[in-house]
């Protein structure tokens, strides 16, 4: 007598592969267990960090200047041709192509320790199991991320990696509120810090004129290269026009 196929060997491994691919479609054990490793094995290594790190970022003045994503070969290689020759940002100095790669804040965060002695990698990402706290905001300031001759003008840039649903509640909620507010109160004394929020073509733009040598307010340069974009208002319809 023949036994039913779901008693048989590749049923029962079918059946373990479908339900682990459900498990890890559905649960961030497996992303969390990752990030744990590599938050170990980054704490492990004793290598001095190397200063030659940069973040790619695909931003509004990129893709103004360049041109929808994709970008041909010819650019990218151009592009990893002039990272691989660390060709930095420096007041005074001459522009070397149209892609700035703008760097986050990456390294040891020694004021969040697991177990109270390994640090967390900080890497500007802003996610439910790491919210921003106020000791985050400060050692994004301390990080003094700047461009070369004008470390008085310094540049925050974090991500959400997407803004996931999961995360909402801290992208979109009291996390990210007292991380404004800590901001806000912390650093915009107008003495010692002046705060600006600033879109990606403004950041472009300002990092330019520290380049240009330009001093003082940066406040005043967010249009320096790049103009805001056109828009216009649409007119106002009123109803009978609509109807009619």
């Amino acid at each position: 007598m023949k036994s039913g196929f779901w008693r048989a060997d590749w049923f029962l491994g079918v059946g373990v592969v479908v339900l682990f691919a459900i498990f890890s479609q559905t649960s961030d054990l497996i992303p969390s267990l990752e990030r744990k490793a590599y938050d170990l094995g980054v704490a492990a290594t004793t290598r001095t960090p190397s200063d030659r790190i940069a973040i790619i970022a695909i931003d509004e003045a990129s893709l103004a200047n360049i041109g929808r994503w994709p970008w041909s070969r010819d650019v990218m290689a151009t592009m990893t041709d002039r990272r691989v020759r660390h060709v930095p940002v420096t007041v005074g100095g001459s522009p070397v192509g149209d892609l700035l790669l703008v760097q986050g804040p990456i390294g040891l965060n020694w004021r969040d320790r697991r177990k109270g002695v390994i640090p967390r990698v900080e890497n500007a990402d802003i996610r439910a199991n790491y919210p921003p706290t106020p000791g985050r905001v400060d050692g994004w300031v301390d990080t003094g991320i700047h461009v070369d001759g004008r470390p008085e003008w310094i540049f925050i840039k974090i991500h959400t990696h997407g803004a996931p649903e999961k995360d909402a509640a801290v992208v979109l909620g009291p996390a990210v509120d007292e991380m404004f507010s800590h901001l806000e109160t912390a650093y915009n004394d107008g003495e010692r810090f002046v705060l600006h929020y600033v879109t990606a073509r403004e950041t472009y733009n300002i990092i330019k004129a520290a380049e240009a040598g330009k001093t003082g307010n940066p406040n005043q340069y967010r249009d320096f290269v790049l103009p805001p974009p056109q828009h216009r208002v649409a007119p106002t319809v009123r109803p009978s026009e609509a109807a009619a």
